[in-house]
């Protein structure tokens, strides 16, 4: 077998595994245990009507499960390609999964602000002090994109905090109880998806977003695209929709128009792209803008195929990153161009890859394809314009792939500067995401609520 015997894990990196298998049981235990019902309610500001409320529902479920599942994977791979001061690196990671844990147990609209804000702290320093010769201007970029999303979610929190009875409450409880006029809704519409279009992103707000994935060391290239980027979906699942039935209708008229150009932009620019990284930014912004606008079509096939095209992605993202980075590691570089003929230097790696474009593509018993397919479904109850348009990115979206596989794999063989081979930990994880890509495909039911 071609796979080389895997360099031994660092200190760090071993207790940052252990953190993550902790985290994972943790959710796990309380999921099952404590299912729909706060973990934890308690006074913290209490003159304002702020809690330190933790609890979880069917939609949160699946995102602290998933942030669970992926970062021990991500942790793993990490350490086969070291970075400087790996320490400092994996404990920002576990700092991150933390806050993403916060923002997804958050019963309570100030700490769940608050830990939205604290996912950035840790994203910032990965950027600024791994981040390559223009990680300043790259750190400040993602800085300056994420404090406008967050101003927009600030003032439609701090809005519907004044809309509550008094004494004013943050709670989720008090907020979801309001009624609210359709004017004010659309207002809140308006303010939450910027929120979130900004976090995802959507075009044209994406600027950030190719040069981070560009810039980090691949494992952060993974949580961010992985993980972070999830924070948005949950948003629009979580907040937007309930809080704002009445201005659906209204803003879909303008919202998905916008998503569907997001959806063909993205596709466009990653089959032009020879970066790989660069390319599954793009692709993720295809992919991001499709799974909006299935939430936002404001039916159950479309809500349920976001569901479960956000697990697809996430785990179809980190399959793409590993063989990046097996890639550069043989290569020393992450341009396409520059690549060739690996199909003979790794059989191993070369079936594996294989399956995790079929994943990213969306081919039939995959996730991808019932989540695309149910998303698709969802837009053309809505406007049929608009689902022919979305549907083109499935064509896109497996030219870009198979493209990429044909430059990575086939062709004229190019040398070698590394070893060709894998390591164990490579492997191990392009597996798990290979068995849950189709086991999702065949068992979609376990996702839905």
């Amino acid at each position: 077998m071609d796979i080389k015997q895997t360099r031994s894990f660092s200190w760090a990196t071993l207790a940052a595994i252990f953190i993550s298998l902790f985290l994972l049981g943790a959710s796990f235990y309380f999921i099952f245990l404590s299912y729909d019902l706060p973990a934890v309610n308690l006074p913290w500001i209490p003159q304002f009507g702020i809690n330190f409320a933790l609890g979880i529902n069917p939609i949160s479920a699946i995102t602290i499960l998933l942030t669970t599942l992926l970062t021990p994977l991500i942790l793993v791979v990490s350490g086969t390609t070291p970075v400087k001061n790996q320490a400092w690196f994996v404990t920002l990671m576990i700092v991150m999964e933390f806050a993403l844990l916060g923002v997804f147990l958050a019963r309570d609209g100030f700490l769940f602000y608050v830990f939205w804000e604290l996912v950035l702290i840790p994203a910032f320093f990965m950027i600024l002090i791994w981040g390559g010769e223009k990680r300043v201007r790259i750190a400040i970029t993602f800085l300056l994109y994420s404090l406008l999303g967050s101003f927009f979610l600030l003032a439609s929190l701090l809005f519907l905090y004044l809309q509550t009875p008094a004494p004013h409450q943050f709670g989720f409880d008090a907020l979801f109880s309001l009624t609210l006029s359709p004017i004010e809704q659309r207002w809140i519409f308006c303010g939450l998806f910027a929120a979130f279009a900004l976090k995802l992103p959507i075009f044209p707000l994406h600027r950030w977003q190719p040069n981070t994935y560009d810039c980090l060391p691949t494992s952060g290239s993974m949580f961010v695209a992985g993980l972070v980027s999830k924070m948005a979906v949950y948003g629009v699942l979580q907040f937007l929709l309930p809080l704002t039935p009445l201005a659906l209708a209204w803003g879909q008229s303008f919202v998905l128009p916008l998503l569907v150009i997001s959806v063909l932009y993205g596709s466009v620019i990653a089959l032009k792209e020879f970066n790989f990284k660069r390319l599954i930014a793009y692709a993720s912004i295809a992919h991001g803008s499709l799974i909006l606008a299935g939430a936002l079509s404001g039916t159950t096939e479309g809500f349920h195929g976001s569901l479960i095209q956000t697990v697809a992605h996430a785990f179809g993202i980190i399959g793409l990153f590993v063989a990046a980075q097996i890639l550069h590691r043989w290569t020393g570089t992450l341009n396409l161009s520059r690549m060739g003929g690996f199909v003979m230097q790794s059989k191993l790696f070369t079936k594996c890859f294989f399956l995790i474009i079929l994943g990213a593509i969306g081919l039939p018993l995959t996730a991808g394809f019932i989540g695309e397919f149910m998303i698709l479904w969802g837009l053309f109850q809505v406007n049929m314009l608009i689902a022919g348009l979305a549907g083109l990115s499935i064509i896109l979206g497996a030219w870009v792939m198979l493209n990429v596989y044909q430059s990575a794999l086939l062709g004229v063989p190019v040398s070698v500067i590394g070893n060709s081979k894998i390591y164990k930990r490579e492997f191990i994880v392009m597996i798990v995401v290979i068995i849950t890509l189709f086991g999702l495909g065949i068992f979609p039911g376990v996702l839905l609520p």
